[in-house]
């Protein structure tokens, strides 16, 4: 019999979800602090993760700093397990383990927490975040990276948004490791990207890179690429100095749900095999383009972003390599217990009789069903995917449209400015 169904994520974040999605977000962190227990001691970090990108959401980027610090520190706690936590979940099932977020999560805080810190105008703590997520792919490498598809996506958008953070910054030493960045950025692309289906290299990527090496005088760097991008580029290109940079966080991830089936093994028991599935939650459509309109002049300009980190790939990646180990974990279990079953059922009916074994057997099958359940926890507040886009703008007063909608206004840019614009959208 093949059964299908959810459980075991907290049951206050579908509400929390749908309050994202409805970009409620001050009252979606309002809901998280007032319901914290409802995640459980088990889901801590779970519950900061939603707290840090729910308050980074509402511009709340003091707050999502402090939430974020605290999901690293857990994280970091959480990394040595326990013998007996992961005995308690090899014989009963991986939701006794604390939640455990997967590589790519634990670097897109570094994400976050870098734009919270650029929000802030702090360039410098951005940076930091830039040089710990370098940090965790050295660990993640350390690992084995058994999930080598999204290791390498991964590893090459946080080149390319570790060249955007310190682009920003005003200080030209940090325009120099900014160029480093794309430079590394732009040969990871190259070589690995050759290895994914479906992913090209970013526009945005091929532009500051060879903006930045002209305007710090290293066209030896770059010749090579302009020549091969030509049809991209332009002298507007190529002598920005005053711009709108705009992070969209476009669509929702997919969650998990159960899969599985009972399987009949010995008379009167049953086992029940279960895992979790990735289930999309929506078409996400094209990366959206935007309008702009200077105030005072009434003039209008459209540039558009593009898809930079697709997360609903990275977690379908993650999933595809994990589930094999899930499967073959559940089976293992699984077995352990039948075996202990069915020696104990057989020490049942030889001193108390067949009746009170057959008994026995029908209270532990059904045991096997109701326990057996797929650990299908997961940051459900991420985004689908984060889109970028850099216009070369004249300073002045704007107004930001998205699909006929204002989504900023009176964001005003004064000459030599690179204003950072993060917005949250949801399906096209």
């Amino acid at each position: 019999m093949f059964l299908t169904g959810c459980a075991t994520s907290p049951s206050i974040q579908p509400h929390i979800n749908s309050l994202v999605i409805a970009e409620r977000f001050t009252y979606a962190a309002y809901v998280l602090e007032e319901h914290k227990e409802a995640y459980g001691e088990r889901n801590e970090l779970l519950y900061q993760l939603d707290s840090g990108l729910v308050y980074h959401l509402s511009g709340d980027y003091n707050k999502s700093i402090h939430a974020f610090e605290k999901a690293k520190q857990i994280y970091d706690n959480t990394l040595p397990q326990s013998i007996s936590k992961n005995i308690d979940a090899l014989i009963l099932n991986d939701n006794r383990l604390p939640y455990r977020a997967e590589h790519y999560e634990r670097i897109l805080i570094n994400v976050f927490q870098a734009l919270n810190y650029v929000m802030l105008g702090d360039y410098k703590e951005a940076q930091v975040e830039a040089r710990d997520a370098d940090f965790q792919f050295r660990r993640w490498e350390s690992y084995g990276q058994d999930d080598k598809e999204v290791y390498y996506y991964t590893e090459a958008f946080i080149r390319l948004f570790s060249g955007l953070i310190y682009e920003l910054s005003p200080a030209r030493e940090d325009k120099i490791s900014a160029l480093i960045d794309y430079e590394r950025a732009y040969q990871l692309y190259a070589r690995d990207y050759k290895k994914l289906k479906n992913i090209s290299l970013p526009d945005i990527l091929i532009l500051r890179y060879a903006t930045l090496a002209e305007q710090l005088g290293r066209e030896d760097k770059i010749d090579e690429v302009k020549e091969k991008h030509a049809d991209i580029f332009n002298e507007v290109h190529l002598k920005d100095s005053t711009a709108i940079v705009s992070i969209i966080y476009q669509g929702v991830s997919p969650i998990k749900n159960e899969a599985g089936f009972v399987v009949p093994i010995e008379d009167k028991i049953v086992a029940k095999f279960a895992f979790p599935v990735m289930e999309k939650r929506g078409d996400m459509g094209q990366a959206p383009s935007i309008k702009l309109i200077e105030k005072s002049r009434q003039t209008q300009e459209y540039f558009p972003t593009e898809e930079c980190f697709n997360i609903e790939k990275a977690a379908s990646l993650t999933h595809k390599e994990k589930i094999k180990y899930a499967v073959m974990k559940h089976a293992l279990r699984s077995g352990m217990k039948l075996v202990a079953e069915e020696m104990i059922r057989d020490k049942i009916e030889e001193t108390r009789g067949k009746k009170t074994a057959n008994a026995f057997a029908y209270a532990s099958s059904f045991y096997n069903i109701v326990s057996e359940n797929a650990d299908l926890r997961s940051w459900q507040t991420l985004p689908g995917r984060i889109t970028i886009g850099w216009t070369t703008v004249k300073p002045g007063t704007y107004d930001m449209w998205i699909n006929d909608e204002v989504v900023k206004e009176d964001v005003e840019i004064r000459p030599g400015m690179k204003q950072v614009v993060i917005d949250r959208q949801n399906f096209y």
